[in-house]
């Protein structure tokens, strides 16, 4: 059984620019996120799972809390679901363990 796996890679500046990155932002802008499913944060950035048109449900995926252009989807979210992860909230820090 193969499965399609969306993965976005946040490059620094010193390191090389991946060729397709304009052809993958061309995709995600033609695309239109139809709704917001969740949020959270992952390594201290706040993210979306998101479900664009075209797509099955299925084939949601964690999109950057920059790459939404569509800020009304992203306030009805919030709207909708005001204790989740948001812009204004802070960013969870995970304790140690002790031994």
């Amino acid at each position: 059984m193969s499965q399609k796996y969306n993965v976005n890679i946040q490059l620094d500046s010193d390191q090389t620019q991946d060729p397709n990155k304009n052809h993958n932002n061309q995709n995600m802008e033609s695309e239109k996120i139809i709704r917001i499913f969740d949020s959270r944060f992952h390594y201290g950035r706040l993210q979306y799972l998101v479900h664009f048109n075209h797509t099955a449900i299925q084939n949601r995926s964690w999109k950057d809390a920059k790459q939404i252009k569509n800020l009304k989807i992203a306030k009805r979210f919030h709207s909708e679901y005001p204790n989740k992860p948001c812009p204004n909230t802070s960013i969870p820090v995970r304790k140690r363990k002790t031994k």
